[in-house]
Parts: structure tokens; C-alpha cells; sequence
């Protein structure tokens, strides 16, 4: 990276940029009461802010950290609301502009009209140029990330004081000396500055054209065996001396005709199948369901799984699915607790027929393809 960022700081820093930041944190977060404490004194907290970054005083608050098990069990460490506002600031007016452009495009996550789905067709994409691919993931990639050589990184780039000031007050405000907290805004794209060290030595120095990533998750097209041993080794050493990183038992090396494990999906050259971790997805949303009995994030996730495995050629699959799901729906969902009949002045009735009308015109849309 050749050009340096250098007197962005004062120029980004602005009530209107914060209050922008401030909208964006709170977006799809209707009803939590923290935001509703900090929308309370809204001006003030702003210019609270303001004065505390325009001093160098800003100090992150305590974290809350909380377990998530899907897709695998993470460690979450939430940040107060007021910080999550800073650091939507920092990356969308500091760290975006400048570090995003210079990433390699087949770097995929965290850049915006990349994601998923532009990336599993990319790889379908290359796997026509090669016989072998090589599939790494890292092992407990933000538990390891270096927080000295990120901050390396991070220094080498930036130049302004006051970007460098609070760049490192987000990389040491943990007292591990190992990792970046999952669930910050921007551990997401230090993460992707991290690993760009990586997708540049790839394409400068081994000169693999066909090679992309998606945040830990990584494949380069071989044409032959040796080749592709060649460059595994050659990833891994740098991974183990440069990033201090080591690669997972799942890394290895696939013919590509047996199909390439990627974004949810198993990538084929003529077809895309649901991986195993998708389907058990599914099982995890049902058995979920059975728990809570919560019938709008049940709504909801079906929606997004029917969005998601629209990409995959497994229509006989989604169908079998599709149609368990929807009698756990109806058996478990669509129900009144006062009648078992539908009653046209019961608001729970109503509210149930509404439900089933939805996942009906869900499953007729998905038949009807």
C-alpha cells in the first residue's frame, strides 16, 4: 500500500459525520433501551463525543460479553452504545476510504456489493482453470489475531497522529495481548487489513491468479498436485511467520471435480450443492423454534434461508425441507392459546391466520419455481 492516510482525522471529525454514524448504529435496532437512553440527551451525547475525540480524551467503555452458538459457539464482546457510534464513524469515514480500494478484489467480506454470493460465483468462476484447489481456513482466526502486528500494519499505513491515536486505543482496549473482540465494527475490517497481507503475497509474490477469499475462509486454483502442494506450504509458513496465524485440520487440498466447500455451499464447475453445515442450519432453526415458539424470528429466518439456498442447485431438497418446516409451522406456530377454532374478534387469531397466510405465499412462490 502505497499512499498513507494523513490529515483525514479533522476532517471527518464533525457533529453531522457523528450524528450519521449515531443513525446507522441504531439501524434495525427498534426498541432497545440503551439507544433509547442515548436518543434521550441525543444533541449532548454527540457533542460529548465530539469533544472527546477532537482532545484525544475518548475512552472505550466496559464490554458485555456474551456466548452465541450458531453457526459455532463464538464469544461476543459488545461494546455500550456510545462506542459503537464512535467506531461507526472511525470505519466509514476513515477506515473504508482508504483501506478498502486497495484490497484485492476477490477479497469478499466487508466490501460492499461484494458478500457471499459474489464470491461462491467467483470461485465457480475459477475452478474451469485448474484441477486442484486449495481450501484453508484459520484456526480461531480473531482469538489469534497479533494485535502487535496488526498495529504494525495499521502504522505503516497511517501517518495522521490522531487516526494512529485511536486506531490503537480499539487495538489494545482488550488486556489479552492475542485478539480482536468479535461483535466490534472494527475488529471486522482490522481483520480484513490482516489478512490482506496475505491475499497481496499470494498475487505479488505467487503470482496465483485464481485465488479468493472471504474473511478466514480461503481458496487457490491449482493445475496440478505438486503445484498445489507447493503453494500450501508456502501459505502456511507465511501465515505461521508473518502473521503469527495457524491453519485448521479442515485445510486441504481438493480435486476440484469433488466439489469445493465455500460460503455455505459446495461449489461445483457446472453446479452449487448446500453444504452439510447449511442443512444442519436448518435443524437448528426448527429445533429453536420448538423452544421459544417465537413466530416472527421463525418468519424471519425462514425467509432468509429460502433467500439464501435459492443460490444452490437442490430444488428437491429445499422442496423436502421446505414443506417440514412448514408443518412445524403450522403444528407448533399457527395457533391461538384461547381458541382452537378461528375467531374473528380474537386478535391471536388473527395475528395466527396472518402467519399462515405468509408462509403459504412463501411456499407457493418456492413451489411455483
Amino acid at each position: 500500500m502505497k499512499h498513507q492516510l494523513n490529515n483525514k482525522f479533522n476532517l471527518a471529525l464533525n457533529y453531522q459525520n457523528l450524528e450519521g454514524a449515531y443513525r446507522r448504529a441504531k439501524r434495525n435496532k427498534l426498541g432497545n433501551e440503551k439507544i433509547a437512553a442515548f436518543e434521550k440527551d441525543l444533541e449532548y451525547n454527540l457533542t460529548t463525543l465530539l469533544k472527546e475525540l477532537t482532545n484525544q480524551t475518548y475512552r472505550p467503555g466496559a464490554y458485555y460479553k456474551f456466548m452465541i452458538h450458531e453457526p459455532k459457539e463464538r464469544l461476543i464482546w459488545a461494546l455500550p452504545f456510545r462506542d459503537r457510534v464512535v467506531q461507526q464513524w472511525f470505519v466509514e469515514e476513515l477506515i473504508i476510504p482508504h483501506f478498502v480500494p486497495k484490497f484485492s478484489y476477490d477479497s469478499h467480506a466487508c466490501v460492499r456489493e461484494h458478500g457471499t454470493h459474489l464470491a461462491y460465483k467467483r470461485l465457480q468462476r475459477f475452478l474451469h482453470y485448474g484441477e486442484y484447489a486449495i481450501k484453508m481456513d484459520i484456526s480461531k482466526f480473531f482469538p489469534s489475531i497479533n494485535k502487535d502486528i496488526l498495529w504494525k500494519v495499521l502504522q505503516r499505513e497511517i501517518k495522521d497522529g490522531q487516526v494512529l491515536w485511536l486506531a490503537r486505543t480499539f487495538v489494545y482496549d482488550t488486556p489479552n495481548t492475542k485478539g480482536i473482540p468479535i461483535g466490534n465494527y472494527t475488529s471486522q475490517y482490522f481483520a480484513n487489513i490482516y489478512l490482506n497481507e496475505l491475499d497481496q503475497y499470494i498475487k505479488r509474490e505467487l503470482k496465483v491468479r485464481n485465488y479468493i477469499r472471504y474473511m478466514d475462509d480461503f481458496v487457490l486454483i491449482c493445475g496440478s498436485k505438486d503445484e498445489a502442494l507447493k503453494l500450501f506450504e508456502q501459505c502456511r509458513e507465511f501465515l505461521q511467520q508473518k502473521l503469527d496465524l495457524q491453519l485448521n485440520g479442515k485445510s486441504r487440498i481438493i480435486k476440484i471435480s469433488r466439489g469445493v466447500p465455500f460460503c455455505g455451499f459446495t461449489i461445483f464447475p457446472t453446479h452449487i450443492k448446500l453444504s452439510q453445515n447449511n442443512k444442519r442450519s436448518v435443524k437448528h432453526m426448527v429445533r429453536k423454534f420448538r423452544v421459544d415458539h417465537d413466530r416472527e424470528a421463525f418468519l424471519a429466518s425462514l425467509t432468509g434461508w429460502r433467500a439464501h439456498v435459492s443460490h444452490a442447485n437442490s430444488y428437491n431438497y429445499q422442496t423436502k425441507i421446505y414443506r417440514e418446516i412448514c408443518a412445524e409451522f403450522f403444528d407448533l406456530a399457527i395457533s391461538c392459546p384461547h381458541h382452537e377454532e378461528f375467531q374473528p374478534d380474537c386478535m391471536d387469531c388473527y395475528a395466527a391466520e396472518m402467519d399462515r397466510r405468509h408462509i403459504w405465499e412463501i411456499l407457493r412462490e418456492f413451489l411455483a419455481e
